[in-house]
């Protein structure tokens, strides 16, 4: 069975991945450990090896601007990032998809599932000519493969291309369980696709929802399963919709 990626795809009943548009800084994998006290704000210099949990406990609570070292980082970024479905199709084995035409050379030597899902999404965003890093979607059973650990948190709403209302103000409204908006739309700025899910393992807030995922999205057969998200994604965008055999 296929299906496609939130900037990703599989096999089985055609599902397409999920891709949304990050910032050139990798995100960390663990969650912020220091709080933000009021006096860190007015002094910089305090901050030391804790600079960037800090930077990103400020960006949480929209107070980028109030640390002045902080403000020019990718994740207090306030830009507007775009979020497509990508219009192919893919197995359950996107390590064996992202070793496939047109994926092949942008992909060589990818051997993990969601390193090949995060380089067949930059590749359709690349051919769809969108500027940016873009990662998908998608997670394996451990945590530290979900969206909520390799992507930046952000302060920047998140549309489709080509939109100018977002489907989210943010991080934390894109992670809330629902958009403003269905997601429906292309990297090629088409919409309206016809395939019924997307892979996706995702638990509402951004974490893994557990151990179906195609063996960690490198497994084609039907007797494997993979939890998917459905199309049109309205107010489950980011979550899990159901798990399916691929």
């Amino acid at each position: 069975m296929t299906r496609m990626i939130r900037g990703i795809q599989t096999t089985a009943i055609a599902p397409t991945l999920v891709a949304l548009s990050l910032l050139l800084q990798p995100a960390q994998a663990q969650q912020p450990s220091v709080s933000l006290p009021g006096d860190l704000l007015q002094n910089t210099a305090d901050i030391g090896a804790n600079f960037d949990d800090i930077c990103r406990v400020a960006a949480i609570a929209g107070a980028c601007a109030a640390i002045t070292s902080c403000a020019g980082l990718p994740v207090c970024d306030t830009q507007t990032k775009t979020v497509f479905l990508t219009t192919e199709e893919f197995t359950g084995d996107l390590v064996a998809e992202a070793g496939s035409p047109p994926f092949e050379v942008p992909c060589a030597g990818v051997t993990d599932g969601i390193a090949a899902a995060d380089c067949i999404c930059q590749t359709l965003a690349d051919q769809a000519d969108l500027t940016g890093t873009y990662k998908a979607w998608i997670a394996a059973s451990d945590d530290a493969t979900s969206p909520a650990a390799r992507f930046i948190f952000l302060n920047a709403p998140f549309a489709e291309r080509g939109q100018t209302t977002p489907i989210a103000d943010s991080w934390a409204d894109l992670t809330d369980g629902s958009i403003s908006s269905p997601l429906d739309t292309w990297e090629n700025g088409s919409g309206s696709p016809s395939v019924v899910g997307v892979w996706t393992n995702v638990e509402p807030q951004g974490q893994s929802a557990g151990p179906d995922n195609c063996h960690a999205w490198q497994s084609d057969s039907s007797s494997d399963r993979a939890v998917i998200g459905v199309i049109p994604i309205s107010s489950e965008i980011l979550s899990q919709d159901s798990s399916v055999s691929v």
